[in-house]
């Protein structure tokens, strides 16, 4: 419905919309209540000034410390000076009071700071800041209007209180004096070793307020200041303690500040304090570390090793730094080495060597790649210094190890040892040395069956075949393979009464042929066995070696039946009692056949050995066997042990069997280097003295390196035999 009268809109109120119809309608007359005009109000400066006052004396108080109430009044108060125009006035009476207050607490705090002690210092800057906070948040709150009409974008109540108290409160004079108190906390915290308690939390609240006045930078650089000459006196200790004590604690000492710097400051300032702990204490006394390497080598001191390994890191710098200490290291190894070559157990003091080598490899080097290359290389090194020395004796050793009877090894520990010995034969240049003797302990224990573990032969041989070769260990297969082959022979031969090993004399050793006489019903069954092996292997002859035969003899005593183990000379010699009760020496010589030093060692294992072995009487008694001397049956022999094996007494290896192996291996050399020889001029036809000697050692060095000599050798005896010749100071070959 239409009327005359004015719409009215509330402003304070939301407005209803009231819908009009007709085409024309008539215009609406407004009136608005309640409109404010933008800007200040009328106010008389009466008012103003009075309001302005009234803060100025609010303000005081509060920054004196006074408690003041009609704190809404004030708000109001400034709120009507704001929009009177005088924002600038109140503005002025903020940053006046502010910085008054600030320069009084200055005047106050500096000379308690002086005098009093580290905590109170401490506990008293805190609590001012605390303080300076809360009076700061009851400004704002009173000229919260002029703060976020006026102030902002320009600086804060907040902000302006904080530069404040940054700049007056802690200036150079108090910062310093608190940083030093600070820092004495700090310090009674490293000789109490603890991080707890009151203390603790005086420390956290300084720094925090470090943090929250801009001033953590400046701190944290009082507190390396600080911390630098502590180091330089703990630094000092390294000329008095082992490396390896030393080192342990400098680690100690560095992950005590690292947590101190990330507890208290924050995570960023821990590297500087790494950095710091170990420029001071390692970096600038690097040169006596390396010097006490030594006593880390001497003590097998991983740990310490590990340290060092750490800490002694490489930089621009420091050139000298980690591949001094592996340098340091390696020559210690050869020091070592050298010496140990001379030990009389060179086997098992060169494992325990390498084992600990090894340990401090990976576990301190974390198997550093230079590590592992400079211990080789030493190993290398001093192993071969002895020549063919070691090759032998380490074959001797393997031979111990994997013979029948060691109780030293278990299955697990076997395996773990034949990797060691691996270890060893990798650095021996006279491999064909080592393949020679192993080879002559390996056919003894696979002929008397002495073996301790087939499977682990079988390993070793496999692990010598990956580290040498095929080639290398082609005959020593080959012995398995003659074993094996004569074993399902005898098998199908079913003859309980003999077992044969027919072995190819090219991948044995060579042994004597020692004559003897056997009883016709004994060689009757080897002519038997000799017939019907030459039917099914057509073309090939045996050839009996009697030094390698055992028998397995029955016996009877006054105490029981006995089974006795015997070699083949002690069987022949205990046959012969079957019919005579008393024989002299030389009837039993004369029976067997055998030379005299075959005989007299038979007949002191069989009547001199110990009690419980002795199945023959010597008369007259003795340790040794001589002309004359006469033997009869011990009928009174007991053992508790139904088969009983009595060992043929060895003889000693003498110099010059160990020379007449060494004499196959030079023999053996001299053939491969004349075949390597050819095989290399065959494939360049010319080539200088210089690079075919390189050559020649390149092809062969898997076996052995060959002394130059050796080659020269080689060379010559092919020129006689017109496989080479000389034209213009090269090698031409002819064939």
């Amino acid at each position: 419905m239409l009327t005359d009268k004015p719409m009215q809109v509330d402003t304070a109120k939301t407005p209803i919309v009231q819908p009009q119809s007709g085409d024309k309608a008539p215009v609406k007359k407004l009136t608005i209540k309640n409109l404010q005009i933008s800007g200040s109000q009328s106010k008389d400066d009466a008012v103003y000034d009075a309001t302005f006052l009234k803060l100025e004396s609010a303000l005081g108080r509060l920054l004196q410390g006074e408690e003041i109430t009609g704190l809404q009044d004030l708000y109001h108060g400034c709120e009507l000076l704001v929009r009177g125009g005088r924002s600038t006035q109140c503005e002025e009476l903020v940053r006046k009071q502010l910085t008054r207050k600030a320069q009084a607490l200055q005047r106050e705090i500096l000379p308690r700071c002086q005098s009093q002690n580290a905590m109170d210092v401490c506990t008293l800057m805190v609590d001012t800041w605390h303080t300076w906070c809360r009076q700061a948040n009851l400004v704002r709150c009173i000229f919260w209007y002029l703060d976020r009409r006026c102030m902002l974008g320009v600086e804060a109540i907040d902000d302006l209180a904080t530069r404040l108290f940054r700049e007056h409160v802690l200036d150079e004079a108090v910062l310093g004096n608190f940083s030093a108190a600070l820092n004495a906390l700090f310090d009674e915290d490293r000789h109490a070793g603890i991080r707890r308690g009151p203390r603790h939390t005086i420390e956290l609240a300084s720094v925090k307020m470090l943090r929250d006045t801009g001033r953590l930078s400046a701190g944290f650089d009082s507190h390396v200041h600080h911390l630098r000459p502590y180091l330089e006196q703990f630094s000092a200790k390294v000329y008095e303690m082992d490396a390896g004590a030393y080192l342990r604690n400098v680690d100690g000492l560095e992950k005590s500040e690292r947590n101190r710097a990330e507890d208290y400051w924050s995570s960023e300032y821990t590297r500087p304090v790494s950095m710091l702990v170990r420029e001071i204490m390692v970096y600038n006394v690097e040169a006596q570390l390396l010097k006490g390497v030594e006593g880390l080598f001497r003590a097998r001191d991983l740990d310490g090793f590990k340290l060092a390994y750490e800490y002694i890191s490489e930089s621009d710098e420091r050139p000298r730094g980690r591949p001094a200490l592996l340098q340091n290291w390696a020559t210690l190894i050869k020091q070592d080495g050298v010496r140990l070559m001379e030990s009389d157990n060179l086997v098992e003091t060169l494992l325990d060597f390498k084992r600990d080598m090894d340990e401090i490899c990976l576990k301190s080097f974390g198997g550093d790649e230079q590590a592992v290359k400079l211990l080789r290389e030493q190993f290398n090194v001093f192993v071969n210094s002895k020549g063919d020395r070691p090759a032998e004796l380490i074959a001797k050793y393997v031979d111990s190890v994997l013979r029948q009877g060691n109780k030293k090894f278990d299955e697990q520990t076997l395996e773990v040892r034949m990797d060691q010995l691996l270890d060893l034969i990798r650095f021996i240049a006279s491999k064909d040395v080592f393949e020679a003797f192993y080879k002559k302990d390996l056919a003894k224990r696979l002929l008397l069956n002495k073996s301790a573990s087939n499977d682990a032969e079988a390993s070793l041989l496999n692990k010598l075949k990956i580290e040498c070769g095929a080639q290398f260990t082609q005959n020593l297969e080959n012995m398995f393979k003659d074993i094996d082959l004569s074993r399902d022979f005898n098998r199908k031969l079913q003859n309980k009464q003999l077992d044969v090993m027919v072995i190819s004399q090219g991948s044995w050793p060579t042994y004597a042929d020692v004559k003897c006489k056997l009883p016709d019903a004994m060689q009757q069954e080897l002519d038997a066995f000799g017939a019907i092996y030459g039917k099914a292997q057509a073309g090939r002859k045996l050839m009996w070696r009697h030094t390698l035969g055992h028998l397995q003899v029955k016996a009877r005593f006054d105490a029981g039946e006995r089974e006795l183990q015997v070699s083949m000379f002690q069987g022949l010699v205990l046959l012969l009692f079957n019919t005579s009760k008393t024989l002299t020496v030389e009837a039993i010589g004369e029976a067997t056949g055998l030379e005299q030093g075959e005989l007299h060692r038979t007949l002191q294992s069989l009547a001199c050995g110990r009690p419980e072995t002795r199945v023959l009487l010597k008369a007259p008694k003795g340790k040794e066997v001589n002309a004359g001397d006469k033997f009869m049956v011990n009928d009174g022999f007991k053992s508790a042990k139904r088969i009983v094996k009595i060992n043929q007494i060895q003889m000693k290896e003498t110099k010059e069997e160990n020379q007449a192996t060494m004499d196959r291996v030079d023999q053996d050399r001299s053939f491969e280097i004349q075949a390597a020889t050819v095989r290399i001029m065959k494939a360049a036809k010319r080539k200088t003295h210089a690079d075919l000697i390189s050559s020649v050692i390149d092809t062969i060095k898997g076996r052995g390196t060959p002394k130059v000599g050796d080659i020269k050798k080689a060379i010559e005896k092919l020129i006689e035999r017109e496989f080479l010749s000389r034209q213009d100071k090269e090698y031409v070959y002819e064939a």
